[in-house]
Order: structure tokens, then sequence, then C-alpha cells
């Protein structure tokens, strides 16, 4: 009970933290406005520690986003306003940062808000930043001396210089959008063929689960063929140990009247050669009872053949049907009714990928446009700055 209740405890102190660290924050309120506290203050954003840095990969599964995701705001302005620290090639993010990712995505998806718009409300005009430091993002009460700064170095830029720092500045928004959208549609994409690879999944399931069944009963079959087998061998003996027994008795009774005469009760009866009517009997009893079983020990034989054989064919069908879990590709080799029942999956996960394959080479040609024009921004940047 103790433990339960200090977790409680730590997401509620979390949320106060929350409510109160943000409580002139522009986008919180913005977020508040549109009435999206019910989803502001989620499970994993109450778990936040404030005294724990974040990596990108940890941030994404917080508020889950993917890395890459994470990282393209980091190129836009939007970066100043969420304030991660970098090290090297990584960033490291505070839980303010983390709910101010959240609140950034939030707005975007629920309520369709851009880059632009959010840049708008914290009163920042949407421009690209090119140093690598961090700027603290201006507050509504800061943005006059801000903008006024910004003014007296914009007059001293040459216009044409100062058109394409605009021009630039305005590609690299749009460049942004479009890198985002290309991202939601290859998310969306990877979802809808996980959906459909899961539909191909349960019907090779439902096939796998009647293959074992069958090849179950098969072995059933065989085992049973297999005992009739023992159980012949053992009733063969049995029948000719008693056929054996009855000839034994009825010969030596025979063989012992004909020796009989008028002085024949001065004859003992053991005079009747036994081991020898033995001997004749099993001659030819054993042949006749051998060449019984082994008619018999064929016929199981043969079934026991015959039963391999179908377990064997379905084996093989069963080790091709496991084969297509996750495969994208339909095999020829598959069961007839299991190929009809998934063609159709299968060709759409087919298209969903070329899709998605065009998509990400247009990612990529947007990430390449970007990182050309960010280049481009340092340099003008670097040309223009004041001498001092």
């Amino acid at each position: 009970m103790a433990v339960g209740g200090s977790v409680f405890v730590e997401e509620l102190d979390m949320k106060e933290v929350l409510t109160s660290e943000f409580e002139n924050d522009p986008i919180y309120r913005l977020a508040l406005l549109n009435k999206l506290e019910d989803s502001i203050f989620t499970e994993s954003i109450l778990s936040l520690h404030k005294d724990t840095t974040y990596s990108t990969v940890e941030t994404g599964k917080i508020i889950d986003r993917s890395d890459s995701t994470i990282r393209n705001h980091f190129r836009s302005e939007l970066v100043d306003y969420i304030a991660p620290e970098k090290y090297g090639k990584f960033y490291r993010l505070d839980y303010k940062s983390v709910f101010r990712l959240h609140l950034i995505f939030l707005l975007m998806d629920k309520v369709g808000k851009t880059t632009i718009d959010i840049l708008a409300e914290l009163g920042v005009q949407p421009g690209i930043s090119v140093t690598g430091n961090f700027r603290k993002m201006p507050q509504r009460n800061e943005n006059k001396n801000f903008q006024y700064e910004n003014r007296e170095n914009y007059d001293i830029v040459p216009v044409d210089t100062r058109l394409l720092e605009f021009e630039n500045k305005l590609d690299m928004q749009g460049i942004m959008i479009n890198i985002l959208k290309y991202e939601k549609d290859i998310s969306d994409i990877e979802r809808l063929i996980s959906d459909t690879q899961s539909s191909i999944n349960k019907i090779l399931v439902r096939s796998r689960v009647k293959f074992e069944k069958e090849i179950s009963e098969l072995e059933k079959d065989i085992a049973k063929n297999q005992s009739s087998i023992i159980e012949a061998q053992s009733q063969s003996k049995m029948k000719f140990l008693e056929e054996r027994q009855s000839l034994l008795i009825t010969k030596s009774l025979k063989n012992s009247l004909k020796k009989s005469s008028f002085l024949g009760f001065l004859k003992r009866n053991d005079d009747v050669n036994v081991q020898q009517l033995a001997t004749e009997i099993d001659g030819s009893l054993k042949e006749k009872y051998d060449n019984e079983l082994q008619e018999k020990i064929k016929e199981y034989n043969f079934t026991i053949e015959t039963l391999n054989s179908k377990k064997k064919h379905l084996e093989g069908k069963l080790e091709v049907l496991i084969n297509q879990f996750d495969s994208s590709t339909l095999s020829n080799e598959l069961d007839t009714e299991i190929q009809r029942e998934i063609k159709e999956y299968i060709a759409k996960i087919e298209e969903l990928q070329q899709k998605k394959n065009s998509l990400e080479d247009k990612l990529q040609s947007e990430n390449d446009r970007f990182t050309l024009i960010q280049s481009n921004n340092k340099e003008v940047s670097t040309l223009n700055s004041p001498i001092e």
C-alpha cells in the first residue's frame, strides 16, 4: 500500500510541478484553450523525474514518437523553445523539454497547428537559427526588444541578401512541413502493413493448427499399426502353441491305439515317442503361422508407409507455411486454398511497400535539401555578420 501510495504522490507532484512551471507558458495555455487537458498529463508524462535527463530515443518512448521525428524539430526554430542540451551529435532533454515537445505534438496532431502557428504563439517571426548555440526563446514581454535588436542588424544587410535569407527561411519551413508529413505518412503505411500482415498471420496460424492436428492424427494411426504388428505376433504365437498342444495330444493318442493288441495291456503308454511327434508337428505348423503372420505384417507395414508418406507431405506443407510468416512475398509452394486466402493481402502489402519506398525517397530528398539550404544560410550569415 505504501509503495502504491508513493507512486501516486510522485505522479501528483509531477503534475503540480508542471502546472506551476508552465502556468504562463503560451503553448501550455494554448493546449488548455483547445481543451487538451485530458491528453496533456499522460501516465508516461507524470512518470518524468525532475533530476533526470532523457535521450531522444527515451523521449520518443515517453511521448510515442520516433527518434527521427523528434530530431527534425531540433532543425526548426522550435529548438529554442524546446531547449534540449546538445553534446556533440547527441541531445539530452530534461522533464521541461520533454513536456514542451509533448505539447507541440499534441497541438499539431489534435488541433492541426503548424510550426509557424506555434512560433507565432511564442511571439517569434518564423526563421531559422543558423548558429550552433541555443538562444533563449523571447517571451511576449521581451518580444519588442527582441524584434528591435533584430531590426538593427537587419537594416545593415543588403536587400538582395535579405531576400535570399527570407526565401531560404520560407523554403526551410516548407521542407520541415513536408518532412513531418512524409514521416507521418510512412508511419501510417507501416501501421497498415503491420495490420495486413497480422491478418495473414491469423490465416497461417489457423492453417498451421489444422496441419499439426492432421499430423498428430497420422502419428496416432502409425503408432496404432505398429502396436497391431506386435499384437499380431503375440496372437500368432499363442495360436501356434494352442494348436501344437492339441495336435500333439491327438497324434499321441492315435499312435497309442495303433500299437495296442490283445497283449497291449502288457505295454506301457510311454512307448510313444512324444519328442518325435512334436518335431513333426512344429515343422508344418510353424510354416503355416509364419506365413499368416507375414501377410498381416505386410498389410500393416503398407499402411504405415502410406501414413508416413502423408505425414511427410503435410510436414513439407507445414514448413512452407511457417516460412510464410512475416513474409511479404507469396510462396507458390503454399497450399492452394491458403494462397487464395492471403493473395489479396500480399498484393496489398506489396502496394503499400512501394508507396513507403517512394515516400522514403522523398523524405531523404527533403532532408538533403534542408541540409543544403541550412549550409547556405550559414554561409550567408557569416558573410553578412557585422565586423567588430
